[in-house]
């Protein structure tokens, strides 16, 4: 019976449509696949990485069959050769580890059955062992780098059979997982340590952290390529250190920096699906509004200058983030948008406000007092000298006359609180007043507010660590109390990144939050929680060395070190399961000495010219020209001086090609595929054309 066209063309329809839904399924099969590389980065300690890896290998199990590899390569203390009672030592606690994870894979797996393997690689020679390298041919759900040094761990890894082992385990699908050093590790390029002698108040000098991206000493190759991943990041104060490794030229510009018990899962190298534990992640994004491309060195010790880099977290929840795309779950950034700074101007008329750290301990005491003593009425200056907020009243005595004896000008010390007369009395003829305090929670806010007139009236204050502090709107309190209720202790990073620190009111000298020591106490935290709570109001944090001068006009950063600004006013903002703190598009910029605060503008489509990075001169110890004696009884022949080499210059080596091809990316898979429906729509209707033709 013959086919008319309108029925051959209903059957192709349903056939069409048919094709259509198979082919539009196959890229989300594709994402959620259980074959899909997968990464579990933890940030320190292993309870977080036990149970996330746990998890994430059950469904990757063949026949319920849990099989998890430890490696202890980063416990190593030599690459290159160990004494048998070091490799036992080391052993041991790889393997007190492997029962840890034997133990909680029971507990989560009651329906699997769990096998922990440990393979004893320590050194390069044992990467090439071809029985220990025989462990990778088992049906492995996962594997876990332990944590420990990563520098060593490298050393051990790079060029051997067992960096091949890692890469084919990933591409199968196997879960890779890293606590603290081993986290550090799954990212390609990796963040290093501090140059000998440095520490994490100087993270923010050029050259001073170490970036690792060569043949010999480099991440995983399957690892995460357009961003670094550090460890411990809150608890080692590592904030200025990866600021510092994102504005270098020809590396990664994004860094996720990860706590003790923060993990994220980055599926295909590309998206981080899921946090876990706590606290939060951080998302430092360099890129979107070249950042990192517009970074500047300023004075002698190259500190680095940035402006408007982006500043994500994300918390456990339905909170993701996109690396390739650089996008939040919570919203794409703005592409252009006009900042500046006028919120941190003083009132008309007022006396200038210099904002200190620790100026007692800090390497720019003598200049800041000196810029204070200027502002004051130079060598004419009388300093009234008032402390408060220690200890005891006899400690906040001795730090006032510690503050007098620094002091080339008249001055006047005392304790606080005192009498409302008395302090008229003291204020009498000063031209200028230095406040010291070292708790701001434990003082009478009440006594300082006599003081406020007279800074009106156009008198200069410096203010130091606590005092700095108090000046804001708010501020949250240095301690808490330790955990057994009795004695104060530092805030933790926990409390902060849930919101759960106290916020206190300032006296509001300053229309915005001031936050001191921020990366030598550790206390970024704290800086986050302030501007998470008020987002309105811009937070300023402190290094040791660093000061800001607010003045009516335009605010100056000032001292040795950077000064740090954390806006949130154009940032989206939610809360994680953990009611951790998260944040999409915040801004955050450097402050080099001598920078002023003006206006900025930020777009996506503005890529400024980079600048050279400063060449670093390492001089070469030549040693001292030598006689060379003879037997003879001539008069012995001189040697010439030997001739000084010229300083050498520290030079960064050229990126590793990879020798893997990348992951695909979905976005790709999805192109790939409507492509390809689009060609068979083609075919189809050439086909009912010529059937037409020939009926």
């Amino acid at each position: 019976m013959p086919v008319t066209l309108q029925a051959m063309a209903h059957r192709l329809s349903r056939i069409l449509i048919a094709v259509l839904t198979f082919l539009l399924f196959l890229p989300v099969q594709a994402q959620i696949s259980q074959n899909e590389p997968l990464l579990l980065a933890v940030g320190g300690g292993y309870n977080e990485v036990y149970t996330g890896l746990i998890q994430a290998a059950i469904p990757r199990s063949v026949e319920n069959n849990i099989i998890l590899l430890v490696l202890p390569m980063n416990l190593t203390i030599n690459s290159s050769i160990l004494t048998p009672a070091e490799r036992a030592q080391i052993l041991e606690e790889a393997a007190k580890r492997g029962q840890e994870l034997e133990s909680r894979c029971k507990e989560l797996a009651q329906n699997g059955r769990c096998t922990i393997l440990l393979a004893p690689i320590l050194t390069r020679s044992d990467a090439r062992n071809s029985d220990y390298l025989a462990l990778f041919n088992q049906e492995l759900s996962g594997i876990l780098l332990l944590d420990g040094d990563e520098e060593r761990g490298t050393e051990v890894l790079a060029g051997t059979p067992l960096e091949f082992e890692l890469i084919t385990a990933y591409e199968r699908g196997v879960v890779i997982a890293g606590s603290g050093a081993g986290s550090v590790m799954l990212a390609n390029p990796m963040v290093g340590n501090y140059l000998p002698g440095l520490k994490p108040s100087d993270g923010l000098r050029f050259g001073a952290v170490q970036v690792w991206d060569t043949a010999e000493k480099h991440g995983l190759l399957f690892g995460v390529r357009n961003a670094f991943l550090e460890d411990y990041f809150f608890g080692e104060g590592d904030l200025g250190k990866m600021l510092n490794a994102i504005s270098l030229p020809n590396v990664p510009d994004i860094g996720i920096g990860l706590d003790a018990n923060s993990g994220i899962y980055i599926a295909g190298g590309v998206r981080i699906e899921k946090v876990i534990g706590d606290p939060i992640a951080i998302v430092l994004d360099g890129a979107t509004y070249h950042a990192s491309a517009g970074v500047q060195y300023q004075g002698k010790q190259h500190l680095i200058s940035l402006r408007n880099v982006l500043f994500h977290t994300l918390a456990p929840g339905d909170v993701t983030f996109d690396l390739s795309r650089r996008v939040h779950a919570l919203g794409a950034p703005y592409h252009k948008l006009e900042r500046d700074y006028s919120a941190l101007h003083l009132p008309a008329g007022a006396g200038n406000l210099f904002l200190t750290s620790d100026l007692l301990a800090s390497e720019a005491r003598d200049s800041l007092l000196n810029q204070f003593i200027q502002r004051s009425g130079g060598s004419n200056a009388k300093i009234l000298i008032l402390a408060d907020g220690y200890s005891s009243r006899q400690e906040a005595e001795t730090i006032a006359a510690e503050f007098a004896k620094m002091m080339p000008v008249d001055t006047v010390a005392s304790s606080l609180p005192i009498q409302t007369d008395a302090l008229k009395s003291l204020t009498a003829d000063i031209s200028g007043i230095l406040i010291t305090i070292g708790a701001p929670e434990k003082i009478d806010r009440s006594t300082l507010a006599p003081l406020e007139a007279l800074w009106r009236d156009g008198l200069p204050i410096l203010c130091n660590q606590g005092a700095a502090e108090i000046t804001g709107a708010y501020f949250t309190p240095k301690t808490g109390i330790s955990p057994d209720g009795e004695g104060m202790e530092p805030v933790s990073p926990l409390l902060a990144m849930r919101g759960e620190l106290e916020i206190l009111p300032g006296l509001g000298w300053v229309n915005g939050f001031v936050v001191t020591n921020i990366l030598e106490e550790r206390r970024f935290g704290q800086l986050i929680n302030l501007a998470y709570h008020h987002p309105d109001l811009l937070a300023l944090g402190l290094t040791g060395s660093g000061a800001v001068e607010l003045s009516p006009s335009v605010p100056r950063a000032t001292g040795e070190n950077a000064v740090f600004v954390l806006d949130l006013r154009w940032a989206q903002l939610a809360r994680g399961e953990n009611n951790g703190l998260v944040i999409a598009n915040g801004i955050m910029d450097v402050f080099a000495p001598g920078e002023l605060f003006t206006s900025v503008v930020v777009d996506v489509n503005r890529t400024p010219r980079r600048l050279a990075t400063p060449v670093i001169v390492t001089p070469t110890a030549t040693p001292p020209p030598t006689s060379t004696p003879t037997p003879s009884p001539s008069p012995t022949v001189t040697a010439s001086p030997t001739i000084s080499p010229t300083a050498t210059q520290r030079i960064k080596p050229t990126a590793t090609p990879l020798i893997i091809p990348p992951p695909s990316d979905p976005e790709t898979r999805n192109f790939m595929v409507i492509f390809g429906v689009l060609i068979v729509i083609v075919i189809v209707i050439g086909l009912a054309l010529n059937r037409k033709r020939i009926v």
